[in-house]
This record gives C-alpha cells, structure tokens and sequence, in this order.
C-alpha cells in the first residue's frame, strides 16, 4: 500500500515541477520583455535634443 502512495505521490511531484518550470519560463519572458521595453525607453530618450530645455511642468 506504501509504494503506491510513494509512486503517486512521486508523479504528482513531477507534474508540479513541470508547471513550475513552466510558470518560471513565462516570467523570464515577461522580465526580458520589460527589460527591453525600458531600453527603448531610454534610446528614445537619448535621441531627444540633449540641450531642449523642456517646461518646468513636464517631468518626462
């Protein structure tokens, strides 16, 4: 009766490391994705006229 408990207990196991891995690949591309974004961000704001005064009222 114990081995068949281990043996369901050991797949069960696999299958939340599966969907953990899973889970994990889709927040590293989330984060690559955003990581991206903000470097585009930041060329976009490179390529602006460096010396543009802008209003006192526009933060970005």
């Amino acid at each position: 009766m114990e081995v068949i408990e281990l043996r369901a207990r050991y797949e069960e196991s696999g299958k939340h490391i599966e969907t953990l891995k899973k889970e994990l690949e889709n927040s590293q591309e989330t984060h690559r994705n955003y990581m991206m974004q903000v470097q585009t961000l930041i060329n976009q704001k490179a390529i602006e006229a460096p010396g543009a005064k802008k209003p006192w009222y526009k933060f970005w």
